[in-house]
Protein backbone atom coordinates (compact mmCIF):
# COMPACT_ATOMS: atom_id res chain seq x y z
CA UNK A 1 0.00 0.00 0.00
CA UNK A 2 1.46 3.29 -1.13
CA UNK A 3 1.77 5.49 2.03
CA UNK A 4 0.49 9.22 1.65
CA UNK A 5 2.93 12.28 3.15
CA UNK A 6 1.32 15.11 4.71
CA UNK A 7 2.87 17.34 1.78
CA UNK A 8 1.35 15.10 -1.11
CA UNK A 9 -1.77 15.00 0.78
CA UNK A 10 -1.94 18.62 0.75
CA UNK A 11 -1.02 18.91 -2.76
CA UNK A 12 -4.06 16.59 -3.60
CA UNK A 13 -6.05 18.72 -1.56
CA UNK A 14 -5.40 22.29 -3.02
CA UNK A 15 -6.04 20.43 -6.76
CA UNK A 16 -8.96 18.67 -5.54
CA UNK A 17 -10.15 22.64 -4.95
CA UNK A 18 -10.65 21.62 -0.91
CA UNK A 19 -8.41 24.38 0.32
CA UNK A 20 -9.56 27.57 2.42
CA UNK A 21 -7.79 30.78 1.61
CA UNK A 22 -4.60 29.14 1.75
CA UNK A 23 -5.32 27.24 4.60
CA UNK A 24 -7.59 23.50 5.24
CA UNK A 25 -10.90 23.86 7.00
CA UNK A 26 -10.63 24.57 10.75
CA UNK A 27 -12.89 23.97 13.52
CA UNK A 28 -13.08 25.13 16.81
CA UNK A 29 -12.84 21.51 17.73
CA UNK A 30 -9.91 20.61 15.33
CA UNK A 31 -8.16 22.68 18.30
CA UNK A 32 -6.56 24.57 15.35
CA UNK A 33 -6.72 28.09 13.93
CA UNK A 34 -4.66 28.96 10.98
CA UNK A 35 -3.17 32.10 9.83
CA UNK A 36 -0.87 30.43 6.73
CA UNK A 37 -1.49 27.06 6.07
CA UNK A 38 2.80 26.67 7.32
CA UNK A 39 1.75 27.87 10.72
CA UNK A 40 -1.48 25.91 10.82
CA UNK A 41 -0.42 24.00 13.33
CA UNK A 42 2.06 26.50 15.09
CA UNK A 43 3.13 25.17 18.23
CA UNK A 44 3.29 27.42 21.57
CA UNK A 45 6.51 29.70 22.19
CA UNK A 46 9.51 28.05 22.85
CA UNK A 47 10.16 28.37 26.45
CA UNK A 48 6.61 26.12 26.65
CA UNK A 49 4.19 29.04 27.11
CA UNK A 50 1.07 29.75 25.26
CA UNK A 51 1.50 31.24 22.07
CA UNK A 52 0.29 35.22 21.79
CA UNK A 53 -2.38 36.35 19.79
CA UNK A 54 -1.31 37.78 16.42
CA UNK A 55 -1.15 41.57 16.83
CA UNK A 56 -5.10 42.45 17.14
CA UNK A 57 -6.38 45.59 14.88
CA UNK A 58 -6.56 48.70 16.94
CA UNK A 59 -9.80 49.30 17.93
CA UNK A 60 -11.60 52.13 16.26
CA UNK A 61 -14.54 52.54 18.91
CA UNK A 62 -13.25 55.67 20.05
CA UNK A 63 -14.08 56.85 16.87
CA UNK A 64 -17.13 55.25 15.47
CA UNK A 65 -19.16 55.69 18.29
CA UNK A 66 -19.33 51.80 18.79
CA UNK A 67 -18.58 49.68 22.00
CA UNK A 68 -15.68 47.70 21.28
CA UNK A 69 -15.69 43.60 21.73
CA UNK A 70 -12.85 41.59 20.85
CA UNK A 71 -13.23 37.82 20.30
CA UNK A 72 -11.13 35.07 19.67
CA UNK A 73 -11.77 34.73 15.81
CA UNK A 74 -14.33 31.77 14.92
CA UNK A 75 -13.03 29.65 11.93
CA UNK A 76 -15.38 26.96 11.87
CA UNK A 77 -18.54 26.43 10.41
CA UNK A 78 -20.57 26.69 14.15
CA UNK A 79 -19.91 30.05 14.03
CA UNK A 80 -22.69 30.95 11.70
CA UNK A 81 -24.80 32.88 13.65
CA UNK A 82 -22.08 35.16 14.50
CA UNK A 83 -21.05 35.28 10.57
CA UNK A 84 -24.79 35.91 9.62
CA UNK A 85 -25.12 38.90 12.70
CA UNK A 86 -22.05 40.25 11.09
CA UNK A 87 -23.30 40.15 7.56
CA UNK A 88 -26.23 41.53 8.18
CA UNK A 89 -25.13 44.17 10.18
CA UNK A 90 -26.89 43.12 13.10
CA UNK A 91 -24.01 44.09 15.54
CA UNK A 92 -23.20 47.51 14.32
CA UNK A 93 -27.29 47.72 14.75
CA UNK A 94 -26.91 47.19 18.34
CA UNK A 95 -24.56 49.43 19.20
CA UNK A 96 -21.36 47.06 19.14
CA UNK A 97 -18.20 47.03 17.07
CA UNK A 98 -17.39 42.96 17.39
CA UNK A 99 -13.46 42.48 16.34
CA UNK A 100 -12.10 38.91 15.59
CA UNK A 101 -8.90 38.78 17.08
CA UNK A 102 -7.02 35.30 15.41
CA UNK A 103 -5.66 33.16 17.80
CA UNK A 104 -2.22 30.82 17.21
CA UNK A 105 -4.16 28.21 18.77
CA UNK A 106 -7.47 27.80 19.54
CA UNK A 107 -8.40 25.19 22.32
CA UNK A 108 -10.29 26.87 25.23
CA UNK A 109 -6.98 25.79 26.97
CA UNK A 110 -5.50 28.21 24.90
CA UNK A 111 -7.64 30.83 24.91
CA UNK A 112 -8.47 31.22 28.38
CA UNK A 113 -4.95 33.40 29.23
CA UNK A 114 -6.47 35.61 26.48
CA UNK A 115 -9.88 36.46 28.47
CA UNK A 116 -8.86 36.29 31.40
CA UNK A 117 -6.56 39.00 31.03
CA UNK A 118 -8.67 41.13 28.89
CA UNK A 119 -6.89 40.70 25.91
CA UNK A 120 -10.22 39.41 24.40
CA UNK A 121 -13.63 39.58 25.76
CA UNK A 122 -14.52 36.27 24.55
CA UNK A 123 -13.84 32.69 23.16
CA UNK A 124 -15.79 29.77 21.61
CA UNK A 125 -15.04 26.04 22.75
CA UNK A 126 -16.19 22.94 23.69
CA UNK A 127 -15.83 21.98 27.31
CA UNK A 128 -12.75 20.92 28.71
CA UNK A 129 -11.13 20.85 31.74
CA UNK A 130 -9.32 24.03 31.96
CA UNK A 131 -12.42 26.10 31.98
CA UNK A 132 -13.00 24.47 35.64
CA UNK A 133 -9.38 24.33 36.26
CA UNK A 134 -9.87 28.07 35.83
CA UNK A 135 -12.92 29.15 37.85
CA UNK A 136 -11.42 26.88 40.81
CA UNK A 137 -8.41 28.40 40.74
CA UNK A 138 -9.64 32.13 40.88
CA UNK A 139 -9.71 32.87 36.96
CA UNK A 140 -13.08 35.16 36.89
CA UNK A 141 -14.64 33.92 33.35
CA UNK A 142 -17.91 32.22 32.49
CA UNK A 143 -20.36 30.90 30.27
CA UNK A 144 -22.49 33.09 28.61
CA UNK A 145 -23.92 31.23 26.24
CA UNK A 146 -24.20 28.73 23.72
CA UNK A 147 -23.54 29.43 19.37
CA UNK A 148 -24.04 25.71 18.37
CA UNK A 149 -25.14 21.95 19.32
CA UNK A 150 -25.45 18.82 17.85
CA UNK A 151 -29.48 18.54 17.16
CA UNK A 152 -31.77 16.62 14.95
CA UNK A 153 -30.62 16.91 11.53
CA UNK A 154 -27.82 19.25 12.24
CA UNK A 155 -25.25 16.94 14.24
CA UNK A 156 -22.00 17.89 12.01
CA UNK A 157 -19.60 15.05 12.64
CA UNK A 158 -18.93 11.87 11.25
CA UNK A 159 -16.47 9.05 12.29
CA UNK A 160 -15.26 7.00 8.96
CA UNK A 161 -12.86 4.25 9.17
CA UNK A 162 -9.42 4.24 7.30
CA UNK A 163 -9.73 3.23 3.54
CA UNK A 164 -7.05 0.29 4.42
CA UNK A 165 -9.38 -0.91 7.23
CA UNK A 166 -12.40 -0.69 5.15
CA UNK A 167 -11.23 -2.39 2.24
CA UNK A 168 -9.71 -5.10 4.15
CA UNK A 169 -13.11 -5.40 6.03
CA UNK A 170 -11.17 -5.46 9.16
CA UNK A 171 -14.13 -2.53 10.62
CA UNK A 172 -17.52 -2.27 9.34
CA UNK A 173 -19.46 -1.71 12.86
CA UNK A 174 -18.75 -0.02 16.38
CA UNK A 175 -18.89 -3.35 17.36
CA UNK A 176 -15.55 -3.48 15.74
CA UNK A 177 -13.51 -0.76 17.63
CA UNK A 178 -12.61 -2.63 20.70
CA UNK A 179 -8.50 -2.06 20.65
CA UNK A 180 -9.05 0.21 17.70
CA UNK A 181 -7.29 3.96 17.64
CA UNK A 182 -9.52 6.86 16.92
CA UNK A 183 -8.22 10.04 15.85
CA UNK A 184 -9.99 13.10 18.07
CA UNK A 185 -9.66 16.90 18.34
CA UNK A 186 -9.06 16.25 21.92
CA UNK A 187 -8.52 13.19 24.13
CA UNK A 188 -10.27 14.47 27.20
CA UNK A 189 -13.56 16.73 27.94
CA UNK A 190 -16.80 16.66 25.87
CA UNK A 191 -15.42 14.70 22.92
CA UNK A 192 -13.89 12.45 25.30
CA UNK A 193 -17.83 11.97 26.34
CA UNK A 194 -19.15 11.86 23.02
CA UNK A 195 -16.96 8.99 21.95
CA UNK A 196 -17.46 7.10 25.25
CA UNK A 197 -21.44 7.40 24.91
CA UNK A 198 -21.60 6.68 20.74
CA UNK A 199 -19.45 3.07 22.27
CA UNK A 200 -21.58 2.42 24.94
CA UNK A 201 -24.33 1.98 22.66
CA UNK A 202 -22.18 -1.60 21.65
CA UNK A 203 -21.05 -2.28 25.06
CA UNK A 204 -17.64 -0.46 24.74
CA UNK A 205 -15.82 2.50 26.73
CA UNK A 206 -13.53 4.62 25.69
CA UNK A 207 -10.91 3.07 27.75
CA UNK A 208 -11.43 -0.06 25.22
CA UNK A 209 -9.87 2.29 22.06
CA UNK A 210 -6.58 4.15 21.81
CA UNK A 211 -7.76 7.99 21.78
CA UNK A 212 -5.44 9.85 19.55
CA UNK A 213 -5.10 13.43 19.37
CA UNK A 214 -4.46 14.82 16.31
CA UNK A 215 -5.87 18.36 14.69
CA UNK A 216 -8.89 17.95 11.87
CA UNK A 217 -6.58 18.85 8.83
CA UNK A 218 -4.01 15.88 9.36
CA UNK A 219 -7.16 13.59 10.07
CA UNK A 220 -8.12 12.65 6.25
CA UNK A 221 -4.23 11.71 5.55
CA UNK A 222 -3.94 10.03 8.62
CA UNK A 223 -6.87 7.99 7.56
CA UNK A 224 -5.35 7.40 4.03
CA UNK A 225 -2.47 5.99 5.10
CA UNK A 226 -4.03 3.76 8.00
CA UNK A 227 -2.03 5.14 10.28
CA UNK A 228 -5.50 5.33 12.75
CA UNK A 229 -8.01 3.31 12.34
CA UNK A 230 -11.27 5.32 12.59
CA UNK A 231 -11.43 9.33 12.91
CA UNK A 232 -13.85 11.17 14.37
CA UNK A 233 -14.68 14.49 12.22
CA UNK A 234 -16.10 17.46 12.64
CA UNK A 235 -17.55 19.44 9.73
CA UNK A 236 -16.13 20.27 6.97
CA UNK A 237 -13.29 17.62 7.59
CA UNK A 238 -15.45 14.73 7.44
CA UNK A 239 -16.82 15.38 3.91
CA UNK A 240 -13.56 16.34 3.03
CA UNK A 241 -12.31 12.92 3.91
CA UNK A 242 -15.09 11.04 1.95
CA UNK A 243 -14.61 13.46 -1.25
CA UNK A 244 -10.87 12.27 -1.44
CA UNK A 245 -11.75 8.51 -0.62
CA UNK A 246 -9.28 8.93 2.56
CA UNK A 247 -12.31 7.05 4.41
CA UNK A 248 -15.59 5.37 4.81
CA UNK A 249 -18.17 6.58 6.52
CA UNK A 250 -19.20 4.77 9.73
CA UNK A 251 -21.67 6.70 11.24
CA UNK A 252 -22.75 10.68 11.16
CA UNK A 253 -25.06 12.96 11.70
CA UNK A 254 -28.65 11.68 12.84
CA UNK A 255 -26.90 8.30 13.85
CA UNK A 256 -24.74 9.84 15.99
CA UNK A 257 -27.27 12.02 17.54
CA UNK A 258 -29.81 9.03 18.28
CA UNK A 259 -26.63 7.47 20.22
CA UNK A 260 -25.93 10.50 21.90
CA UNK A 261 -29.43 10.75 23.37
CA UNK A 262 -29.51 14.66 23.57
CA UNK A 263 -28.37 18.20 22.28
CA UNK A 264 -24.73 18.40 22.86
CA UNK A 265 -23.39 22.17 23.07
CA UNK A 266 -20.23 22.47 21.35
CA UNK A 267 -20.18 26.18 21.22
CA UNK A 268 -19.89 27.29 24.52
CA UNK A 269 -19.07 30.92 24.52
CA UNK A 270 -16.69 31.84 27.24
CA UNK A 271 -16.11 35.87 28.68
CA UNK A 272 -14.22 37.96 31.37
CA UNK A 273 -16.45 38.55 34.09
CA UNK A 274 -14.79 42.44 33.59
CA UNK A 275 -16.91 42.37 30.21
CA UNK A 276 -19.88 40.70 31.79
CA UNK A 277 -19.86 43.99 33.74
CA UNK A 278 -20.47 46.13 31.24
CA UNK A 279 -24.50 44.53 30.97
CA UNK A 280 -25.34 46.97 28.21
CA UNK A 281 -22.73 45.77 25.85
CA UNK A 282 -23.07 42.02 26.36
CA UNK A 283 -26.61 42.25 26.42
CA UNK A 284 -26.62 44.12 22.86
CA UNK A 285 -24.20 41.44 21.73
CA UNK A 286 -26.04 38.28 22.49
CA UNK A 287 -29.42 40.21 21.19
CA UNK A 288 -27.57 40.59 17.94
CA UNK A 289 -26.57 36.83 17.90
CA UNK A 290 -29.71 35.88 18.81
CA UNK A 291 -31.09 37.42 15.67
CA UNK A 292 -28.30 35.67 13.22
CA UNK A 293 -28.90 32.26 15.40
CA UNK A 294 -32.60 32.87 14.02
CA UNK A 295 -32.38 34.12 10.79
CA UNK A 296 -30.02 31.24 10.25
CA UNK A 297 -32.72 28.48 11.16
CA UNK A 298 -35.32 30.50 8.87
CA UNK A 299 -32.98 29.89 5.93
CA UNK A 300 -31.69 26.84 6.60
CA UNK A 301 -35.59 25.66 5.65
CA UNK A 302 -35.94 26.71 2.13
CA UNK A 303 -33.23 25.92 -0.60
CA UNK A 304 -32.81 29.72 -1.65
CA UNK A 305 -32.27 30.38 2.05
CA UNK A 306 -29.15 27.37 2.33
CA UNK A 307 -27.87 28.85 -0.91
CA UNK A 308 -27.53 32.54 1.18
CA UNK A 309 -25.98 30.48 4.25
CA UNK A 310 -23.25 28.88 1.34
CA UNK A 311 -22.36 32.44 0.22
CA UNK A 312 -22.28 34.11 4.15
CA UNK A 313 -20.18 30.47 4.88
CA UNK A 314 -18.17 31.57 1.76
CA UNK A 315 -17.54 34.80 3.04
CA UNK A 316 -16.42 34.60 5.77
CA UNK A 317 -14.90 30.68 5.82
CA UNK A 318 -13.74 30.98 2.01
CA UNK A 319 -13.59 27.78 0.19
CA UNK A 320 -11.86 27.27 -3.12
CA UNK A 321 -14.40 25.08 -3.98
CA UNK A 322 -18.03 26.27 -2.26
CA UNK A 323 -19.40 23.38 -3.02
CA UNK A 324 -18.58 21.62 -0.30
CA UNK A 325 -20.60 23.11 1.76
CA UNK A 326 -23.32 21.88 -0.64
CA UNK A 327 -22.24 18.23 1.05
CA UNK A 328 -21.47 18.98 4.62
CA UNK A 329 -23.97 18.47 7.70
CA UNK A 330 -24.58 21.97 8.49
CA UNK A 331 -24.68 23.06 12.50
CA UNK A 332 -27.00 23.09 14.98
CA UNK A 333 -27.55 26.63 15.87
CA UNK A 334 -30.22 27.25 19.16
CA UNK A 335 -32.22 30.01 18.07
CA UNK A 336 -32.16 31.24 22.27
CA UNK A 337 -28.75 30.48 22.06
CA UNK A 338 -29.48 28.30 25.50
CA UNK A 339 -28.01 24.86 26.33
CA UNK A 340 -28.85 22.65 29.01
CA UNK A 341 -26.41 24.05 31.77
CA UNK A 342 -27.36 20.74 33.91
CA UNK A 343 -24.99 19.08 31.54
CA UNK A 344 -22.44 20.50 32.78
CA UNK A 345 -22.45 18.80 35.99
CA UNK A 346 -22.82 15.25 33.99
CA UNK A 347 -19.68 15.94 31.80
CA UNK A 348 -17.84 16.91 35.01
CA UNK A 349 -18.76 13.60 36.65
CA UNK A 350 -17.43 11.96 33.32
CA UNK A 351 -14.55 13.82 33.44
CA UNK A 352 -13.41 12.99 37.47
CA UNK A 353 -14.19 9.21 36.93
CA UNK A 354 -11.44 9.48 34.25
CA UNK A 355 -8.88 11.38 36.33
CA UNK A 356 -9.24 14.18 34.18
CA UNK A 357 -10.80 16.51 37.18
CA UNK A 358 -10.01 16.25 40.50
CA UNK A 359 -13.20 17.87 41.59
CA UNK A 360 -16.11 19.43 39.78
CA UNK A 361 -17.20 22.67 40.44
CA UNK A 362 -21.18 23.08 40.49
CA UNK A 363 -22.43 25.21 37.48
CA UNK A 364 -23.90 27.85 38.67
CA UNK A 365 -20.33 28.62 39.10
CA UNK A 366 -19.57 28.46 34.95
CA UNK A 367 -22.39 30.20 33.82
CA UNK A 368 -23.39 33.42 34.37
CA UNK A 369 -26.48 33.95 32.12
CA UNK A 370 -27.88 37.15 33.31
CA UNK A 371 -27.20 38.93 30.47
CA UNK A 372 -28.79 36.39 27.98
CA UNK A 373 -32.12 36.07 29.27
CA UNK A 374 -32.27 40.15 29.12
CA UNK A 375 -31.33 39.45 25.79
CA UNK A 376 -34.07 37.36 25.18
CA UNK A 377 -36.54 40.17 25.55
CA UNK A 378 -35.33 42.28 22.93
CA UNK A 379 -34.84 39.83 19.96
Amino acid sequence: MTRISRRKFLATMTSSGLLVGGVLFASCSSGVTPTTAPQATAPSASDGSAASPTAPPQSTGSTSGLRRWRSGRPTYIGSMAVFIAMEKGYYREAGVELEFVPLRAATMADAIPFVANGEIESFTGAFTSALVNAVRSGIAIRVICNINSYLPGFTYVGYAIAKPRAEAGDIRTLADLKGRSIAVPNTEGLVAWEVNKVLSGVGLTVDDVELVRMSGSDMPAALANGSVDVARLGEPFFTVALRLGAGVKLIAGDEVYQLLQRDVPFGLVVASERAIADEETTVALLAATMRGARYYNQAMRSDEGKREMIEIAQKYFPADDPTIYEDIIWPGVPEDLSFDVSFLDELQAFMVSRGELEEAVPHEQLVSLSALEKARTLV
